[in-house]
Parts: C-alpha cells; structure tokens; sequence
C-alpha cells in the first residue's frame, strides 16, 4: 500500500510537473481573485454595516436630544406649575392638585425611564460601533490590496472592480432564484403527474370493475339464452307435433267425412279444408245410423214379444 501511495504521489508530481508554468500561473491567479472577491465582498459589508450602525446612532442621538429636550421642557412646565399652584393654590382644590401632581410625577417617571432605556441603547450601539470600526481597521490592509489588484486588472479603481463584483453577485443571486424556480416548477409537475397518474388508476380500476360487471352480465345473459333456446326448441318441437297431430286429424276427418258420403247428398259442397263442417256432417251422419240402429235392435224384440201374445192367446182359448 505504501509502494501504491509512492506510486499514486509521483504520478501526481509528474502530472503537475507536466502542466504549464503558464496554466499554474493562471490558476494561482484565479485563485487569488476569488479570495480578493471574498475579501473585498467581507469589506463591503461591514462598510455597509459600519455605515447601517451610524445611521442608527445619528438616530438614537436625535431621539435622546428630543427626549431631553422634552424633559427639560416637562420640568419648565413642572416648575411653572409649581409657581402657578403657589400663587393660585386658594383658587384650586387640594385633591385636584395632587392627583395632578401624581400624574405630572409618573408622566415624568416614564420620560426619565425612556430616557434611561435609550442612554443604554445609545451605549450599546456605541460599543458595536466601536467593534466595527476597529474590524474596518483591520480589514483596511484588504483595501490596499484590492487597489494593488485593481493595478494588474483592466479596472480603473476598486470602486469599478467592487461594481462589477457586486453585479456578478447579484446575477448569481439571480441565476439562484430562477434555478429555485425552475425547481418549484419541476415539482409542481412532478405533483400534477402523481395526481394524473392516481387519476388514470382510478379510472383504470373503475373500467376494470364495470368490465368485470359486464363479464358477469354477459355470462347471465348467456345463460338465460341458453335457457330460452331449449325453450324456443322445445316449442318449436310441440309446434311441429301439434302441427303434424292436426294434420292427421284433418286426414281422418276428410277420410270419414268421404266414408258418409261427402257432398253426395249435399246442395252446397263442403270445402276441402273445412274440417269444421265435415266434423259437423260425420256427427249427423253417426246420429242418423244411431237412430237407425236402435230401430233395428228394438224391432226382434217386439216381433218376438207379440208372437208370445199370440202363443197365451191361443192357449187361452
């Protein structure tokens, strides 16, 4: 592992040693700019802080004026009340005079705790202003260095170079904001494909539960079909039957209706196809022969019964 180290180190100190004295020297030199650029960017703050804490210090001053100012006017006022209730102390009531007194002695209570409040503000921003211009201080050597950098640069003066630090910041800091926003928008998609996605499964699953319906629909209705087609078959089947059994009977009429003599004996013809009347005409055909059969099955009886009334008559006498 040492051997490999060795080996790893060299290779590097040959590959720097191959690299240009030119492209070493502009590195060392980018490099140097971008720690000026820092530099002078810290610098620039705390001119702008420095300058941030005067502002506010030059405000604190003016509203500690002002708050003096005020309370020496309040203790004028104070005393020419004083003088006024001396001289016109029979003229007032006692009561009035002393709660004007109280109020007079807390309104001047709060001025001097406002006033005591802003002297250790004023303290305190002295004391940062202080830190900052002992850190301008210090940092004041970075000045020096920025105007001999500006030196070896096309810029004029520090001023030109801090501009155009500060643009390429504020272009940084814009390039940031539109890279964030392309982000957000990157997101917003990324949450509207989720939202799409969810909304074609539901539609999906929703098409595959009214397919599985339908499945179930079409193997009942199958079913019934099937059922309904023994059915037809069956009916078609008894249909034929009847169909055939009428035929036959139709047959059988014609047969009997032609065996009692058909339309021998009839004025107006009965149709082929009127199985109604032929019916009509074998029933009085039966009837008649009936008529005539009972006639002829009655009359030996008869002959015989009389023959016997002769034999008891004869007998008798």
């Amino acid at each position: 592992m040492l051997g490999a180290a060795m080996n790893g180190k060299t290779s590097h100190d040959e590959e720097e040693s191959q690299v240009p004295p030119a492209e070493i020297s502009c590195r060392s030199e980018s490099s140097a700019n971008i720690y000026r650029a820092s530099l002078l960017q810290d610098i620039l703050r705390k001119k702008r802080e420095e300058k941030d804490l005067e502002q506010k210090t030059e405000e604190r001053k003016q509203k500690l004026k002002s708050l003096k100012a005020r309370v020496q006017k309040m203790q004028e006022e104070k005393k020419r009340l004083t003088e006024f209730h001396s001289d016109f102390k029979m003229l007032h009531k006692k009561e009035d005079a002393d709660r004007a007194k109280r109020e007079r002695r807390a309104e001047l209570q709060r001025e001097e705790e406002k006033e005591k409040r802003l002297e250790e503000e004023f303290v305190k921003l002295m004391e940062k202003k202080e830190e900052l211009r002992h850190e301008v201080e210090r940092h004041a050597v970075y000045n020096e260095y920025m105007e001999q950098v500006v030196k070896m640069t096309t810029f004029q003066d520090a001023q030109q170079l801090t501009s155009h630090l500060e643009s390429l910041l504020q272009f940084q800091e814009h390039l940031y904001k539109k890279e964030a926003q392309s982000d957000q928008k990157v997101e917003e998609k990324k949450k509207e494909l989720a939202e799409l996605k969810e909304q074609h499964h539901l539609v999906q699953l929703q098409g595959t539960n009214q397919l599985t319906q339908l499945q179930t629909e079409l193997t009942r209705a199958l079913s019934e079909t099937s059922i309904w087609e023994k059915r037809w078959n069956h009916i078609q089947e008894t249909t034929a039957k009847k169909t055939l059994q009428l035929g036959e009977i139709k047959m059988a009429t014609l047969n009997l209706f032609e065996m009692t003599g058909g339309n021998e004996d009839e004025e107006e013809a009965v149709d082929i196809n009127d199985t109604e009347r032929q019916l009509d005409q074998v029933k009085m055909f039966i009837r008649d022969h009936e008529e005539l059969l009972r006639h002829y099955q009655t009359a030996p009886h008869r002959h015989k019964n009389e023959k016997r009334k002769e034999t008891r008559t004869k007998d008798a006498q």
